[in-house]
């Protein structure tokens, strides 16, 4: 990027998961707290060599002990700077002292926290550079990279005193919570019918609240480098565009979304980082869910549905395969439109998503017809 952007650098607001929240000017924040850098949770990690023991008389000790090898008390220390976790005592925390403070029963590498530090920031950077385009701004490069090598999650890493050779990994590794198998790729995209109750305020401010419980659509469709879910949904009272923010590999087969949508009843555009969605696919075909929405909406008035709303859905036969790319143009183009100087958001919505220019990374760029959904 430029260096003299200046305020418009960073257009996006912080994007969030789960507990977890990220901008570039803030980081990573878990629950509203910043961790520790890298850097320095290196420093809390590196073995402190306590030297030579000595006689009575101060002298090196013929037989000398072990050096350290040990660093369990070191690495729960480093990881209560992870957290901002401190010791009411004001004294150094014993192993099992930080265990409790931590809520933790054995030592644990947090490499979970890492993956969707890692998976913020991409989408950060991907949202923040189509927001840029729309303005003439240039971007910044790598903005959704492709596939790269995982590493497993119980690989050793540093600190990790009880790192384990790959043979016992493997005899070691839990079993799916979804009925004995890992759920397929392949099989997660398609059309789903939901069952779910939405309740919706009356948009005159009646007494009697509108109740949706029928006629609920999720449609899905993997990215061609397997590494998103990107998907719509419609739930009567509002409809959305979904893109995934975790792992698609999860072994209990439950994957967090992020999502935009438009509330039908007030047709305003809801956007933010409480914008979530889980989703448990199991292998049998069905799925259930749970999803959360922020309080308000663009223009600050109170989304008129109840939220969280939890569903389940069974897959519906269907030869057509869903347009993935329309699909991330239809999510992109949505959170753009909150960036829009000037412009009333409750203008004909659909008329400004045929209209609006965004960037795609296809080469081509049909007319969407939301009638087919």
């Amino acid at each position: 990027m430029a260096p003299n952007d200046g305020a418009t650098k960073y257009l996006a607001p912080p994007v969030g998961d789960d507990c977890f929240t990220y901008h570039p000017d803030t980081g990573l924040l878990v629950e509203g707290v910043p961790r520790c850098h890298k850097a320095q949770l290196l420093e809390y990690l590196a073995i402190v060599d306590p030297g030579p023991a000595l006689t009575a008389k101060g002298k090196p000790r013929k037989r000398q002990p072990p050096r350290p090898q040990d660093q369990s008390v070191e690495f729960y220390r480093a990881q209560m700077a992870h957290y901002a976790v401190t010791n009411d005592t004001g004294a150094a925390p014993t192993l099992q002292v930080a265990k409790r403070l931590l809520g933790e029963s054995s030592l644990e590498v947090p490499k979970s926290v890492q993956d969707s530090e890692a998976k913020l920031k991409a989408l950060y950077t991907y949202l923040n550079n189509g927001l840029r385009r729309n303005r003439g701004l240039p971007v910044e490069p790598n903005a959704e990279p492709g596939p790269k090598k995982r590493q497993r999650e119980d690989e050793p890493v540093l600190g990790d005193s009880n790192a384990m050779p790959s043979v016992k990994r493997q005899k070691n590794e839990p079993e799916p919570a979804n009925g004995g198998s890992r759920v397929d790729l392949k099989t997660m995209s398609g059309s789903y019918l939901l069952s779910a109750v939405v309740t919706v305020a009356e948009k005159d401010g009646g007494d009697d609240p509108l109740v949706f419980d029928k006629g609920f659509l999720l449609k899905l469709a993997l990215s061609p480098q397997r590494s998103h879910l990107w998907g719509y949904c419609n739930f009567g009272a509002f409809y959305g565009y979904l893109r995934s923010t975790s792992d698609l590999d999860s072994p209990d087969g439950v994957i967090r979304f992020h999502w935009c949508g438009v509330d039908t009843q007030n047709e305003d555009g809801t956007f933010g980082p409480g914008n979530t969605c889980t989703i448990e696919f199991l292998p049998d075909g069905t799925l259930k869910g749970t999803l959360n929405a922020s309080a308000e909406c663009q223009s600050g008035s109170a989304i008129s549905f109840s939220a969280p709303i939890a569903f389940t859905g069974r897959r519906l036969k269907s030869k057509k395969r869903e347009d993935v790319d329309e699909l991330k143009n239809r999510y992109r183009r949505l959170y753009a439109n909150q960036f829009q100087d000037g412009e009333d958001y409750t203008v004909s919505f659909d008329r400004w998503l045929r209209e609006s220019e965004f960037a795609s990374d296809t080469e081509e760029d049909d007319d969407f017809n939301f009638s087919d959904y």
